[in-house]
């Protein structure tokens, strides 16, 4: 088991996830702030996602889901691997939409808890 076979799929994996992940969290997180009025301006709060934080993102959910990829891959099948890397994704996006995207001792003239109407009850945060 093992091998340059299993290293390419693990980055096919890791490159779509980072892309989608990384831009999926900071559309969220730009609608957010929007939504509850946070920062100083949109092209200000623009400007810190687009310059710091989309390849810092990037950076982290392609890296997480290689290596989640490639050790699951060693163990068990392709469909439970790509499973497992989903999962992690899908963990580190919604910690850092709760940690980034929610402003917990940002004034909220618009939003209760900074928390937008159009966000999911179900979903906490």
């Amino acid at each position: 088991m093992g091998g340059a076979g299993e290293s390419r799929t693990s980055r096919s994996v890791a490159l779509p996830m980072g892309i989608v992940m990384s831009l999926g969290t900071c559309w969220l997180i730009a609608n957010i702030w929007s939504s509850c009025d946070v920062g100083v301006n949109d092209s200000a709060n623009s400007g810190f996602l687009v310059i710091v934080y989309l390849p810092l993102a990037f950076v982290v959910f392609s890296v997480a889901a290689g290596v989640t990829h490639s050790v699951m891959a060693k163990w068990t099948n392709a469909t439970l691997a790509l499973g497992s890397a989903v999962a992690v994704e899908i963990a580190i996006g919604w910690t850092v939409i709760a940690w980034i995207g929610i402003a917990d001792d940002y004034p909220a003239p618009f939003c209760p808890g900074n928390i937008p109407a159009w966000w999911p009850h179900f979903i906490p945060i």
